[in-house]
């Protein structure tokens, strides 16, 4: 059985560990047991049981891979691979895939799920990662595997001979043994582990292990996870079980029996974590910026250093810390060799130590907060008020030193601002003097502007007057030149920076800009959290979601539903999708001749609106600037987006494909029909002009251009055809019935109207569609069909099309080394073509959903060919299934 694609970020993993996974199921064993094995805190569980009806679906994939591998294209990429790497670097690649073919040769992969599988995954709490200060998302994940028969205890040596290759070849190409599994018992289980972050100094343990009790196996990555799901089975665990959840039993509760899957996604469990991790990232990316003065002047210290760091990698803290102290004894004010003897002491367990040689490398330059409160090595000491005081100090350091240049109390125009413009010019001729004289001038006409004050301090340092340059350096900075990077860079002063004088300017400088730097990153902070608590009221007002899968004859039927919180109707999001109701009469539009339609509704795109500009609103005065900055550009380009889109569309949208290339059709309903004519068509309008403007500027954005043209059809009163000199043929738009329409075709359109008038058969006439549909009989939110008779040669012609620009891209590219691979990918791509022509045996996928103010509920079908019908539909002489195959 091919295991579901979970949608959780470890999905693949799992995935790729479970695939093809196909063995009949024990008889005797209830029905998804493996939920009573998983803790009920991971954001997703899923689980399958291996169906004997789904076969046809395994054969007819399994023909599609089996003229895959047919076509070469294995050979071909390995060939590739070889003209990228070369002859060495291709011999490791050979040596790697054989020993992988072996490695996986000694699990019998369909004996390992064929009972049942199962997969779950939760999110560690927050932490900092690697000791290097920024957020790291750690998550847990588990994959159960219940076999058939016997043969777990042969699997799980062979998946522990593949978890030893891992290690093996990761610590050949690091050059180190840092990676080792170790074996145990655990909990009446057998357990080999790999700890993955081993080779990260000061990184948490990450383990990727697997485990066997009785007939199950499990990997998982993660210590914790293991413990709990390890505990689960042996019973001795606090955790409450997935299977004895409340809110999983009441999710099932309300669907049908699970026959192949199911799967619970638990959103609350997810944003619980997700918050922590949020917080986290807002508190660092608003702290101030990590600086390390001071460092790196001595050769002999930094050797001394890579021995100490190459020690402490290996675990041997004591011969770092021997080792940081000769670096700091050959350079005593390196900031970063005080840091790191300060970690080593604390390492060893001297934590007086620790604090003072802290203190010192902070004194020294070491002005790197978010690194200090963040560092695992320290965390001995964390705490203690002196680690707080030192970390603070650092923090106000930082703040000084990152701050950008602010410039208050100056305006760039006026004659004042003129004058020192003439001041520039002869300053790059060097007539300092006559500059001095310009810039006094622009000081008689305003002696409060700072920028003008500093041009003097800087002329007067050019000139030698050493004591005006310092007065007026002084005076700038007094009166709001807050530039400590511009001051300190500025050559002009260097004849001032050995004098205390300047040092002060330059502090109260750094100082003044440090304060208003923080009260525009406080700005910024409640921007972000007014936007995060929002959004995060938003996407929590679904609790959770839960679907089952069954297979009935030739049709694979999922029935799921999404449960809002019980406080739902209180949150600011819910009006966006519960205030216009469900749709009561969208299929009328539907004629007999439809092939695949869609119809949905509830959504609000006025209501939308208002949310994100409350949302805004709740980011406090960045927010209302950010209003204010959008409320002017709709005024610069005269377009108000509330007025001349939002309040004339009602949002319930239909779309509609016809047999025998009639065409399409798409429909949005409109509140008011005279305002949505005028708008779209001062729309059209607005565009043609403007694209012909740019046409005539450059002609290569003559391909854009629109024509309009009325149509001609009696039943289209006031539509217009939109002629695109890219397509042969145009778009029909108009107005009609409430509906702002679009389409290929005048014919589509006059055949969907007549139908809503009664006046032409509806899609209830239509035999095929009828039985493959969902029809609601009763107020809905969506509802559709989408045939997919032609998916295989769709894939086809997209890749031919595919394949022809690769084809152009070979003369386009003048690389004569590129070419070749161009090429060879071309050439694979189009050995595609009659291995996704082998996806013929899809019908349909209908699908319909319903929502009763606190639950949507939907049920979607896949239609499958039955086997006799697939052999029927293909050519004469085509491949097919044998007898044996199709039972």
């Amino acid at each position: 059985m091919n295991a579901r694609v979970s949608r959780s970020t470890g999905g693949l993993l799992a995935t790729l560990l479970v695939i093809t996974l196909i063995a009949p199921a024990h008889a005797g064993d209830p029905p998804f047991s493996l939920a009573g094995a998983v803790p009920n805190d991971v954001f997703i569980f899923t689980a399958e049981r291996h169906n004997p009806e789904r076969e046809f679906l395994h054969e007819y994939w399994g023909s599609v891979f089996d003229a895959l591998c047919q076509t070469g294209i294995g050979d071909d990429v390995m060939g590739l691979l070889g003209t990228l790497l070369g002859a060495d670097q291709m011999a490791e690649v050979e040596r790697l895939k054989s020993r992988a073919t072996e490695l996986f040769d000694g699990v019998d992969w369909d004996q390992l799920g064929g009972g049942e599988v199962a997969f779950a995954e939760r999110l560690k709490a927050p932490s900092i990662g690697l000791g290097q200060g920024p957020v790291v998302i750690m998550p847990e994940i588990v994959v159960l595997l219940r076999g058939s028969g016997d043969g777990a205890a042969k699997n799980f040596d062979g998946l522990v001979a593949i978890l030893e290759a891992i290690g093996e070849e990761i610590n050949k190409v690091s050059g180190s043994e840092a990676l080792t599994v170790k074996t145990s018992a655990q909990m009446g289980a057998q357990v080999a582990s790999l700890n993955v972050l081993a080779m990260a100094p000061g990184a948490p343990p990450m383990s990727l292990a697997v485990s066997l009790r009785d007939d199950l196996v499990a990997i998982t990555l993660g210590d914790e996870i293991r413990t709990d799901v390890l505990g689960l089975l042996a019973g001795s665990s606090s955790k409450t079980a997935m299977a004895d959840d409340p809110r999983f039993k009441a999710a099932f509760a309300q669907l049908p029996a699970a026959e192949d899957t199911l799967e619970f996604f638990d959103l609350q469990s997810l944003l619980q974590t997700i918050r922590g991790y949020v917080e986290l990232g807002i508190a660092a990316s608003t702290a101030p910026g990590d600086i390390a003065k001071n460092t790196g002047v001595s050769a002999k210290a930094n050797e001394l250093s890579k021995q100490a760091l190459k020690a402490y990698r290996s675990g041997d803290y004591p011969r770092a810390l021997a080792l940081i102290k000769e670096a700091h004894e050959v350079a005593p004010g390196d900031s970063v060799v005080l840091y790191n003897v300060a970690c080593f002491s604390a390492l060893v367990g001297e934590k007086a130590e620790a604090l003072t040689w802290l203190e010192k490398a902070v004194e020294a330059g070491f002005h790197s907060p978010h690194k200090i409160s963040s560092d695992s090595d320290l965390v001995s000491i964390q705490g203690d008020p002196r680690f707080e005081a030192a970390v603070a100090k650092a923090g106000e350091q930082a703040a000084q030193r990152t701050a950008e240049d602010v410039v208050l109390n100056s305006v760039k125009s006026g004659e004042a601002h003129e004058l020192c413009m003439q001041a520039w010019e002869v300053y790059k001729d060097q007539e300092y003097q006559q500059g001095l004289e310009l810039v006094q001038q622009a000081y008689d006409l305003a002696p409060q502007d700072s920028r003008v004050q500093y041009y003097l301090a800087c002329f007067h340092a050019l000139l030698g007057h050493e004591d005006q340059a310092h007065d007026f350096l002084q005076r700038a900075v007094d009166g709001g030149f807050y530039s400590p990077g511009h001051i300190s860079r500025d050559p002009d002063l260097e004849s001032l920076r050995d004098d205390e004088r300047y040092a002060a300017a330059l502090t109260k400088a750094q100082q003044e800009a440090g304060k208003i730097g923080a009260k525009e990153a406080a700005k910024r902070l409640k921007l972000v959290q007014g936007l995060v608590v929002r959004l995060a009221d938003a996407v929590g007002i679904l609790d959770y979601s839960a679907a089952v899968e069954s297979t009935d004859g030739y049709s694979v039927h999922t029935e799921s539903i999404a449960v809002l919180v019980p406080d739902a109707q209180d949150r600011a999001i819910y009006p966006v999708f519960a205030k216009r109701g469900q749709i009561t009469d969208g299929t009328r539009y539907l004629p007999e001749e439809t092939v695949s339609f869609s119809v949905c509704g509830g959504f609000d795109l006025g209501e939308l609106y208002t949310f994100l500009e409350d949302t805004l609103r709740a980011g406090g005065p960045a927010g209302e600037e950010l209003l204010a900055k959008w409320s002017e550009l709709q005024a610069q380009i005269g377009l108000d987006v509330r007025r001349d889109v939002l309040d004339w569309i009602a949002g319930d949208m239909i779309t509609v494909t016809l047999e025998d290339g009639l065409g399409s059709v798409w429909m949005i309903k409109v509140t008011d029909e005279q305002t949505a004519r005028e708008k779209v068509a001062a729309a059209v309008e607005f565009l043609s002009v403007k694209l012909t403007e740019m046409a005539a500027q450059n002609p290569m954005l003559a391909m854009m251009a629109i024509r309009t043209s009325p149509t001609l059809h009696e039943q289209l009163d006031g539509f217009q055809n939109l002629h695109f000199i890219m397509s042969p043929k145009p778009v029909v738009w108009g107005i009609a019935d409430g509906q702002l329409i679009l389409s290929t075709s005048v014919e589509a359109v006059a055949l969907c109207l007549s139908t809503a008038q009664g006046k032409h058969p509806d899609i209830r006439e239509n035999e095929r569609v009828m039985a493959e549909a969902l029809m609601p009989d009763g107020p809905f939110t969506s509802v559709s069909l989408t045939d997919q008779r032609r998916m295989g040669e769709e894939m086809a012609e997209l890749i031919g099309v595919l394949s022809m620009a690769s084809g152009m891209m070979i003369m386009l590219i003048p690389d004569p080394e590129i070419r070749p691979i161009i090429s060879k990918v071309a050439g694979m791509l189009a050995k595609l073509t009659p291995v996704v022509r082998k996806i013929d045996f899809y019908k349909s996928t209908a699908e319909q959903t319903s929502f009763d103010g606190r639950v949507w509920r939907s049920h979607k079908v896949t239609h499958y060919v039955a086997p006799e019908e697939r052999h029927k539909s293909r050519p004469q002489g085509a491949e097919t299934l044998t007898p044996a195959q199709s039972e």
